[in-house]
């Protein structure tokens, strides 16, 4: 028992691919994930799993399982309903890294959100319903690191130790309110998303498209050379060389290894590289702009999109929800120019057909 959480740590194949057979046995299981996202290493890496049938709590580390494929199938096992908080990131991590798209979810921050809470993040709504406490020490520590402690691994364990029991206030709660139907038909639509981010690239680097064509052409190349080192480093971008510097550079324009080589406040293997920098300067080629095109709405579809939105508003302030809940802008351009976007209880309130 360390910080009042009780787990067991999962460590081996076999006993993972026994515990599986267990938990799919539940009627319904809270997952969580540990991960590192560019904070102390290069890339996306998934470190722990937390699962909880409501009793026991385990911790499954990742870099220690070989043969993930049972777990997969757990979390692909619509028969089980798997309660997570703020699916958004953890689905986008199990998409790229395992492949897997998880069945019969519920998400408990769109409970929260639905419920017209206030406090929407784990750790608010496990300390206003059950006074657990998070400890914020843990919240960007290296995951990759091993070994683990013991008070590292229970914080982590903490993350699903209430889960269900949170789900179950916040059902009852939607059902109260009429809305639990509404939380079931935005988990289905998570489901059914593809969660993948698009690749960064050197146009979402912070003043790229200021630059002139020229300069563009520069931090394309320094964007390319610092992706190969930062990765080669196993450390992130931002360690090697900060976005800000990049722009700085590109307008710079250093095209002599002497200059990389005393350049200040980049990664020590910058100046290392200083002839591939200056190399990336000398070969750079323009970079146009991409054009972007953008769909003018009429000015019939303005005023059906304004008189939407004002609908969208009236509802939103009645029910005690933020407006973009009840329908995204996105959402209500798609009504008025294809009759696209909504689900069916945001047709059903708004009485679109």
């Amino acid at each position: 028992m360390i910080g009042m959480v009780s787990f067991t740590l999962v460590e081996r194949d076999a006993q993972l691919r026994g515990l599986v057979q267990q938990w799919r046995r539940a009627r319904e299981l809270a997952i969580d994930l540990e991960m590192e996202a560019h904070l102390h290493h290069y890339g996306v890496h998934l470190s722990l799993v937390q699962v909880s049938d409501g009793k026991c709590v385990w911790v499954v580390d990742m870099l220690a399982i070989t043969d993930p494929s049972s777990l997969v199938a757990l979390f692909e096992d619509a028969r089980v309903v798997k309660v997570f908080h703020d699916v958004s990131f953890d689905f986008r991590v199990l998409e790229e890294l395992l492949g897997c798209n998880p069945k019969n979810i519920f998400d408990t921050k769109v409970a929260a959100l639905l419920a017209g809470r206030e406090t929407i993040s784990l750790g608010g709504l496990l300390e206003e319903e059950f006074g657990v406490v998070k400890q914020e020490k843990f919240q960007r520590v290296d995951w990759l690191e091993r070994p683990l402690s013991r008070e590292r691994l229970a914080y982590a364990a903490g993350d699903v130790e209430h889960l269900l029991r949170l789900k179950a206030v916040l059902v009852k709660e939607l059902r109260s309110l009429g809305r639990l139907s509404w939380c079931e038909e935005e988990c289905r639509y998570l489901e059914r998303s593809s969660h993948k981010a698009e690749e960064r690239t050197f146009d979402d680097v912070k003043g790229a498209k200021a630059l002139s064509e020229q300069r563009r052409g520069v931090l394309r190349e320094l964007y390319k050379e610092r992706e190969k080192l930062a990765r080669r480093l196993d450390k992130p971008v931002f360690f090697v060389i900060s976005d800000k510097l990049l722009v700085a550079l590109a307008k710079q324009s250093p095209r002599s290894a002497r200059r990389w080589q005393s350049l200040k406040g980049v990664h020590p293997a910058v100046r290392r590289a200083a002839n591939r920098f200056a190399s990336a300067v000398c070969r750079a080629k323009p970079a146009p702009r991409m054009a972007v095109r953008r769909r003018r709405l009429s000015r019939r579809q303005r005023s059906s999109l304004d008189a939407l939105l004002d609908r969208r508003d009236a509802i939103a302030r009645r029910l005690g929800l933020e407006p973009h809940l009840v329908l995204s802008k996105e959402q209500a351009i798609a009504v008025v120019t294809n009759g696209g976007g909504p689900r069916a209880w945001q047709r059903s309130l708004l009485s679109l057909t």
